[in-house]
């Protein structure tokens, strides 16, 4: 997330530091630093702020895959990240509501908001004001289970992965 640039605004006079991935291994980053450094927040952009922001999000959608009996696949942080952009896009600003919208991106197939009965879910919910929690906990586990079918089914055929 931080490039070499970014990092050394934040190193302020380290000359390692550490952080543990989402797969659990940890990362070493090790600078060479003569003297301290300021924290220049300038290198910092809205677009960085998001995205540190996400990690919480990131951190407990991917936790709900676990509960889910899903064991953590690398590839789920970019479409972690893409479906929280999404949700957000959508309108969804809670927190809550944009865990749960990339948890079913995750289950369902990333594009699972563009099936018409989640689409028309989404909608009806948004004229009464409610969040995309309350939208989705309409639908059954049979109902969603043949959503995510339909949904793999039309990829398959159109050449994308699900």
């Amino acid at each position: 997330m931080l490039d070499a640039s970014r990092r050394a605004s934040f190193c302020t006079g380290k000359t390692q530091w550490l952080s543990l991935r989402e797969d659990g291994t940890l990362q070493i980053f090790v600078e060479a630093v003569d003297q301290p450094r300021r924290i220049i927040t300038s290198a910092v952009d809205g677009t960085l702020w998001q995205r540190l922001h996400d990690i919480s999000a990131i951190n407990r959608a991917t936790a709900a895959m676990r509960r889910l009996g899903q064991a953590f696949q690398s590839h789920w942080i970019a479409q972690i990240e893409s479906l929280l952009r999404r949700a957000r896009e959508l309108g969804y600003d809670a927190q809550p509501d944009q865990i749960a919208f990339a948890v079913h991106g995750l289950t369902l197939g990333m594009a699972f908001d563009q099936h018409p009965r989640v689409r028309e879910a989404l909608s009806s919910a948004s004229e009464r004001g409610e969040g995309f929690c309350q939208a989705m906990a309409a639908f059954t586990p049979a109902e969603l289970h043949a959503i995510a079918g339909a949904l793999a089914s039309t990829s398959a055929r159109k050449g994308f992965p699900a």
